[in-house]
C-alpha cells in the first residue's frame, strides 16, 4: 500500500492521502482515496482501481480514454455525471503504473500476474451501491449512453470492438484435467470434481454452440455502440439519480451485450423495448447474438470461480466461491443456455 501511496502523490502532486480499502471484484483491487492539493486544506474523495491481471488490464488505456469522453459529452448534455470520469495525472495520462507483491505465477488459465500493475484513478461519484433501483430509470440511462455514443463513432478503436471471439479452447481442456479427472484426495477438488461430472456433456456441447453462435455474429453485426457488459451488477443511486459505474471492460457492440441479461424476463424485455423506442433505437434481442453473450457470461464465470477455488488458500473462500460457481453458473446462465439451444438449434 505504501508504493501506492507513493506513486499517487508523484502521478497527482496530491499534498497528503490516505487509502480505505474498497470491495474487490474478480477485475481489479479498489480503493477510496482522500487526497489533498498543495493548496488546499480539504481532502477530496477518488475511487482507484488497481489492475493486478495483465491479461485483463491489457485495453484500459484504451477503455478509458474513451469513458472519459463518453462521461463528459454525458454531463454536458443531462447535467449529470452518469458514469464516473478517469482524472488525468500531471503529465495528462489516465493510466499509471504501482508496483505490488511478486508473482504468482501462473494458475489454472496460464494466467502471470506481473509485479508492475496498471491502475485509474476515478472521480468519486455521490451515492451508494444498489440492487433494488428502477428498471425503467436503469434502462434509460443505458439509452441515454448508447444514443450517446453515436456521437463518438471516430473512437471506435480496433481494441475496443466487438469481434466475437472464444476462450482459448485450452482453458476447457485445463478444466477437464484439474477437475474433473481429479484423481487425488483433497476434499474440495473432489467436491467440485463430483458436482462438475454430470454436466461434462452439456459444456461441451455448449462450448459447440457458443462457436456456432460466434461465426453467426460475425456475419451479421449491425450498428455498435459503447456498452457495458455487466451495467445490471454496476448501479449507485443518489437520490433519484442512477449511475452506472465500473466500465473497465467498455467495448463497442450490439445492444445485445447488454441486454441479454434481460432478455428472458418477460417484463424486463418489454419495458426495455419501450425504452429503446422512445430513444429511437431499435434490436437488442436478436437470439444468435442472446446466445453469444450468454454463452461468453456463463464459461468466463466458471473458469474465474474455477480459478479463484484453485488460488485460494483457505475453505471458507474456496466455498464461497464454489456456492458463486453454482448460483451463477449453474442456477442462473446454464437454464438459459439449455433453453437458446432446446429452440434456436
Amino acid at each position: 500500500m505504501d508504493a501506492i501511496l507513493e506513486e499517487l502523490i508523484d502521478q497527482f502532486g496530491f499534498a497528503a492521502v490516505s487509502l480505505t480499502t474498497a470491495p474487490r471484484g474478480f477485475v481489479a483491487e479498489t480503493y477510496f482515496v482522500d487526497a489533498k492539493a498543495p493548496s488546499s486544506t480539504a481532502s477530496t474523495r477518488y475511487f482507484l482501481k488497481v489492475f493486478r491481471n495483465a491479461r485483463l488490464a491489457q485495453n484500459i488505456p484504451y477503455a478509458v480514454g474513451l469513458q472519459a469522453e463518453l462521461a463528459d459529452t454525458l454531463e454536458t448534455k443531462s447535467g449529470s455525471p452518469v458514469i464516473p470520469r478517469p482524472v488525468t495525472t500531471t503529465t495528462g495520462h489516465f493510466v499509471f503504473t504501482v508496483r505490488g507483491a511478486e508473482s504468482l505465477g501462473s494458475g489454472l488459465s496460464g494466467r502471470v500476474e506481473s509485479t508492475e500493475h496498471t491502475a485509474v484513478l476515478y472521480q468519486h461519484l455521490p451515492g451508494s451501491t444498489t440492487r433494488a433501483f428502477s428498471w425503467e430509470r436503469y434502462f434509460g440511462v443505458l439509452c441515454e449512453i448508447y444514443r450517446t455514443s453515436l456521437d463518438l463513432q471516430q473512437q471506435l478503436l480496433p481494441p475496443l470492438v466487438e469481434h466475437f471471439t472464444l476462450l482459448d479452447e485450452r482453458l476447457l481442456q485445463t478444466l477437464e484435467s484439474y477437475y474433473l479427472e481429479y484423481t487425488g484426495e483433497d476434499t474440495f477438488h473432489c467436491l467440485v470434481r463430483d458436482y462438475l461430472r454430470p454436466y461434462a456433456t452439456a459444456i461441451q456441447r455448449h462450448w459447440q454452440h457458443w462457436q456456432r453462435a460466434a461465426e453467426r455474429c460475425r456475419g451479421n453485426t449491425g450498428p455498435f455502440y459503447i456498452t457495458h457488459g455487466d451495467g445490471p451488477g454496476n448501479v449507485m443511486q443518489n437520490g433519484d439519480a442512477l449511475y452506472i459505474v465500473d466500465w473497465d471492460e467498455l467495448r463497442w457492440a450490439p445492444l445485445e451485450r447488454d441486454t441479454w441479461f434481460h432478455a428472458f424476463d418477460p417484463e424486463q424485455r418489454r419495458l426495455l423495448q419501450t425504452v429503446l423506442c422512445d430513444f429511437g433505437l431499435s434490436g437488442g434481442f436478436r437470439t444468435d447474438f442472446l446466445h453469444y453473450y450468454a454463452a461468453k457470461r456463463f464459461f468466463d464465470d466458471l473458469l474465474d470461480f474455477l480459478e479463484g477455488i484453485y488460488h485460494a488458500d483457505d475453505e471458507t473462500t474456496k466455498r464461497n466461491l464454489f456456492d458463486g460457481l453454482v448460483q451463477d453458473c449453474f442456477g442462473w446462465t446454464f437454464p438459459i443456455l439449455e433453453d437458446l439451444v432446446a429452440n434456436s438449434f
